[in-house]
């Protein structure tokens, strides 16, 4: 699928991803632990932040009904979906720790600190032109100031490092071990993601950790033998 040139394919394949995902949620039985509600979240802005994107695209698409208002809008509302998300998916891994009341980390200042500086960033680069230009032929781009967000993610993936390997007394070996497998995929994706500007999968780096998360701690298979009726 392409919109003005740029690949949406991964983006259409991870919104349905979450869609499945959220259809197990409802019609399956899974585990509602504590963290439960932050993977219920974290798949619902996925969604929304997926739509937001193609939208985004969208209107990049006829440079006669291109209108610059409209897009910084929508961009500044991509980039407060996807900080939500990168809270969402923060708060989850800090919530791993079997024994929470010795969390090294001060997660609500932490966000509150990051939001700031994060919505600060994003309304300079949003209300002052930088997140499109116009290339000689008349299209419309996304520029590489849109995809100062992804630095926001690497610092994510920093932030669940540190606080991952601070606490890793007090997290299961398990699921230590999938943090550290992941972080690597993380930050590829995200580098990637900077080069490779006119294929768009950002969404891999946080449907795909929604995905494991619910696999892992909240999926509950029914048993075959189970009877319904």
């Amino acid at each position: 699928m392409y919109i003005n040139g740029y690949n949406m394919s991964t983006e259409v394949a991870s919104f349905l991803l979450s869609l499945l995902i959220l259809f197990l949620m409802f019609f399956s039985k899974p585990r509602k632990t504590k963290n439960y509600l932050y993977n219920f979240l974290g798949l619902i802005y996925s969604l929304m932040i997926i739509l937001v994107e193609e939208y985004l695209v969208y209107q990049t698409e006829n440079p006669l009904t291109f209108n610059p208002l409209l897009f910084n809008i929508t961009c500044m509302a991509y980039y407060i979906f996807y900080h939500g998300i990168l809270i969402v998916i923060f708060l989850y891994v800090t919530r791993l720790a079997s024994n929470k009341a010795k969390l090294k980390v001060p997660t609500g200042r932490t966000s509150v600190c990051a939001c700031i500086i994060f919505a600060a960033i994003a309304a300079f680069l949003c209300f002052n032109g930088y997140m499109y230009g116009v290339d000689q032929s008349g299209r419309i781009y996304l520029t590489k100031y849109f995809f100062t967000y992804l630095a926001f993610g690497v610092a994510d993936v920093v932030a669940v490092s540190v606080v991952s390997f601070g606490n890793r007394r007090n997290i299961a070996k398990i699921i230590y071990f999938f943090i550290w497998i992941f972080i690597p995929i993380e930050l590829l994706l995200l580098g990637l993601q900077f080069y490779q500007r006119d294929i768009l999968f950002t969404s891999l780096t946080y449907v795909l950790p929604f995905t494991l998360f619910y696999m892992l701690f909240h999926s509950n298979p029914y048993d075959e033998n189970e009877k319904f009726c």
